[in-house]
């Protein structure tokens, strides 16, 4: 269900995304001036759509990892000794204990691992703050490479989080390939992908 949650998510977030082009360009077609705060609302629809993807995709891993280690060993043995990891440090250790492989921390995958962890606490740990000014807002966005003149993709691994998650999945699938382990539920990956 996570998993099908950030997939919708990212769906919403691109078509608020395409819409604040649209409307970009439909201002420019016409000759006139775009509101910004027109475009805006776009954006922020958008950037809600974003952080629901973040935190269903790190809801997504946690409890992806946790049944992984559940059917790999016990639930006793997982509530008791490897619940209390960080979610990173499970994709570390779980495959290592499972299969003897550990989880690559090298790539790009492990990346996008401890970045939805990050931006996971940053929203969950978030802190009461003043009313953003209209700069300030189009500076946020921009930390995401979200303004205006971005040379936007829907294939942009930076801000598909959903694609991110399907890259880490298919990671510790090709793990599993590799020691010679494999479950029928990977199937999720290929019925669910965009």
């Amino acid at each position: 269900m996570y998993f099908d949650l950030t997939r919708e998510a990212y769906e919403r977030f691109r078509d608020n995304l395409q819409a604040s082009a649209g409307y970009r360009v439909q201002c420019h077609l016409n000759g006139c001036t775009c509101d910004d705060s027109v475009w805006m609302v776009y954006m922020e629809k958008g950037m809600r759509e974003f952080l629901v993807e973040h935190l269903f995709a790190a809801m997504c891993l946690e409890a992806f990892i946790y049944d992984y280690a559940a059917t790999s060993f016990t639930d006793t043995y997982v509530r008791k000794y490897l619940d209390k990891l960080d979610l990173v440090a499970k994709w570390v250790v779980i495959p290592k204990l499972a299969l003897g492989i550990e989880f690559p921390r090298d790539t790009q995958a492990f990346e996008y691992l401890r970045a939805i962890k990050k931006e996971r606490d940053k929203l969950v740990h978030s802190k009461s703050r003043a009313e953003l000014s209209e700069e300030e807002r189009a500076k946020e966005l921009a930390q995401y490479d979200l303004t205006p003149n971005r040379n936007s993709r829907d294939s942009d691994i930076g801000v598909n989080v959903f694609r991110q998650l399907v890259t880490i999945l298919r990671t510790l699938k090709d793990l599993e390939k590799k020691s010679g382990r494999q479950q029928d539920w990977w199937q999720i990956i290929e019925v669910g992908e965009l």
